[in-house]
């Protein structure tokens, strides 16, 4: 994604970030506890901008249910 910001007190040309994204999610349909199963999601992102502040690197690793039906 792309984002512009016209104004920003960090730089008198405002602020443009460019993100990319991904998340991957595993349900373990083996796994089937009254109608739910255990999934598991990865989520990476990076955020270049062009005021250093802003650039951000992030992994998230996730547990959680979902339903079966």
């Amino acid at each position: 994604s792309w984002r512009e910001y016209d104004v920003s007190r960090d730089s008198r040309d405002g602020r443009q970030d460019k993100r990319i994204f991904a998340d991957v999610t595993a349900t373990f349909k083996d796994i089937d506890y009254y109608g739910f199963n255990p999934a598991l999601t990865l989520s990476a992102s990076r955020t270049n901008s062009n005021v250093g502040l802003y650039d951000v690197n992030r992994v998230g690793l996730s547990i959680g249910i979902k339903s079966a039906f």
